[in-house]
């Protein structure tokens, strides 16, 4: 079980992030999460770059969790 090595960026972002994952695997997948540790987004992980829409979050602060067989990583994301 080890951690996840992926980027997220731009950071701080206001309309889109992309999502670079170093080792992709079968069925990994990226939730944001608020502060309250809601997921408001999910989305599966299938190439090394994924670009995901901000369109709907509020500026904050937000956590971009991956996770799959073989462990987890959260990154902080500013939405601005």
């Amino acid at each position: 079980n080890h951690a996840i090595p992926f980027s997220v960026y731009p950071n701080p972002a206001s309309h889109q992030v992309s999502v670079s994952v170093q080792e992709l695997n079968s069925e990994t997948t990226m939730s944001i999460k608020n502060v309250l540790g809601q997921s408001l987004q999910q989305v599966s992980i299938v190439s090394s770059i994924t670009n995901v829409d901000l369109g709907e979050l509020a500026s904050g602060v937000y956590f971009v969790e991956l996770h799959n067989k073989n462990g987890r990583a959260v990154k902080q994301l500013i939405v601005q």
